[in-house]
This record gives structure tokens, C-alpha cells and sequence, in this order.
């Protein structure tokens, strides 16, 4: 449970308040490649040219093997997200459209 990790006897701080728009507080650079913080006065503060990698497409069977390793985890993400009013992720929100959901059975009622 959120509330006794972070406050009760856990590591006994508040999570940050949640920002209720994101890109106040950082700004996507396509020549970087990664997110900026933003500064007062609309300016930002990237990492150095130093930081930030750039990597090679990962292969399929890789992203896969992933995608089912974290799939539990993700969806337990998902419904704290949920409980706490906070909006999903984008790429949350298409790792969840992934999960396939247990078949239903083929059989009819009469």
C-alpha cells in the first residue's frame, strides 16, 4: 500500500505532489532526443553533450520477453495511477493494449 510505504514507517517521506500538467515542468528536445527540464522564464536545462545515448533498435523477441515480464506490474501501474487520479503514460497506454486478456469459453448458455 502507497500510504504506509511512503509515510507510515517506510522510508518516511511524502511522494511529490503530482503536477497536474507535465509539460510545465520539462520540454521534449528533438535534437537531444530526451526530455529538458524547464526553467523560469521559459527556458530549459538539458544534460550535457556527454549525456544521453543513443542505442540501437531492440529486437522484436527482446521487446517481447519484456513487454510479458513487466505485464503484471504494468497493470498493477496502472490501477494505483488509476486510484491516485493520475493520468497513464503514453507508453503505458500502449503496453496495456498489448496484454492480450484470458479467452472466454466457448460455451453457450441455453
Amino acid at each position: 500500500m502507497v500510504g504506509s510505504w511512503w509515510g507510515h514507517g517506510g522510508v518516511g517521506v511524502r511522494p511529490p505532489a503530482p503536477c497536474s500538467e507535465p509539460s510545465l515542468l520539462r520540454r521534449f528536445d528533438p535534437q537531444k532526443g530526451f526530455w529538458c527540464q524547464r526553467l523560469d522564464g521559459g527556458k530549459t536545462k538539458c544534460l550535457g553533450k556527454s549525456k544521453g545515448r543513443s542505442y540501437p533498435p531492440m529486437e522484436p523477441e527482446a521487446h517481447a520477453y519484456l513487454s510479458r515480464y513487466y505485464r503484471d506490474h504494468n497493470v498493477d501501474l496502472s490501477k494505483l495511477l488509476h486510484r491516485l487520479g493520475q493520468p497513464l503514460p503514453s507508453w503505458l497506454r500502449e503496453e496495456l493494449q498489448k496484454v492480450r486478456r484470458p479467452p472466454r469459453s466457448n460455451r453457450h448458455v441455453l
